[in-house]
């Protein structure tokens, strides 16, 4: 399946980048509140601290992690300040197996789900609800990270989002196609042939799926043509919309043939 385009590559390096923190966001975020202070007063390594202190301070400005070679250096600074610590601080041996543990712990002190099978699935199950409502692909991105935050679920990168959007198009479209297929008697394609080999000398696929909204009277006279001609087939057909459960929205939007 080819990768589906949500953003352009701008937009995708500022959803997947580390969070700039204004001067503000950052004495919020790196002000030791006394949970915090529990925690880190278990930790006997400095450097353990720092790195749990700007994971959660990224966290809680993005709702997700970064990997540490990607922290920013006045951020890194920042915590050490923070902290009153003395030392030069090396976060290159703040290890991968300590970072995993301490994500645990962030996401336990804000009663936050980690990003699983599970989620992923709940993730999905909301994506085809949008679907069905003919929501544009940029908006569904937005909407999933705004379902992440309500449900408390670890924000993914822009790479999972994408598979799980084009996921949900791909099966909607397939689930459509099949009921499809499975109500329409032979006859009611035939019929269905015959419209559009009848109507395409008169209106193009564009002009027979959109009401245009102006006032004019040539438009007022083509859209009752158009009506007419929908009509005459409406009740014919209405099993089989009544069995594909469209939306409204569903209705007047139309399927992705191929991903771009």
């Amino acid at each position: 399946m080819a990768k589906m385009k949500v953003l352009s590559s701008a937009r995708k390096r500022a959803f997947d980048s580390v969070p700039k923190l204004t001067k503000e966001a950052s004495i919020g975020y790196f002000t030791l509140d006394v949970e915090t202070k529990k925690i880190l007063n278990k930790m006997q390594s400095d450097v353990a601290k720092v790195g749990y202190l700007v994971s959660k301070a990224y966290f809680q400005a993005k709702g997700r992690f970064f990997e540490t070679s990607r922290f920013i250096d006045a951020d890194i600074k920042t915590a050490i300040k923070a902290l009153s610590l003395k030392s030069t601080i090396d976060l290159s041996t703040y290890s991968p197996e300590v970072a995993s543990r301490q994500k645990k712990q962030i996401l336990a002190q804000y009663n936050w789900q980690a990003m699983t099978s599970n989620t992923t699935a709940l993730l999905a199950a909301h994506a085809d609800s949008l679907v069905s409502i003919r929501m544009n692909k940029e908006d569904m991105l937005f909407a999933l990270v705004s379902y992440c935050w309500m449900r408390r679920v670890e924000i993914p990168a822009y790479n999972q989002f994408v598979d799980i959007i084009s996921t949900a198009f791909h099966s909607y479209e397939t689930r459509m196609l099949d009921l499809v297929e499975e109500s329409l008697s032979l006859k009611k394609k035939k019929s269905l042939l015959q419209f559009f080999s009848a109507q395409s000398h008169l209106y193009s696929i564009r002009e027979l799926k959109r009401i245009d909204q102006g006032l004019g009277q040539r438009i007022l006279n083509q859209n009752a043509a158009i009506l007419k001609v929908f009509g005459e087939h409406f009740f014919e057909l209405s099993p089989v919309y009544k069995k594909m459960g469209l939306t409204d929205e569903g209705v007047l939007g139309i399927f992705p043939s191929k991903v771009t």
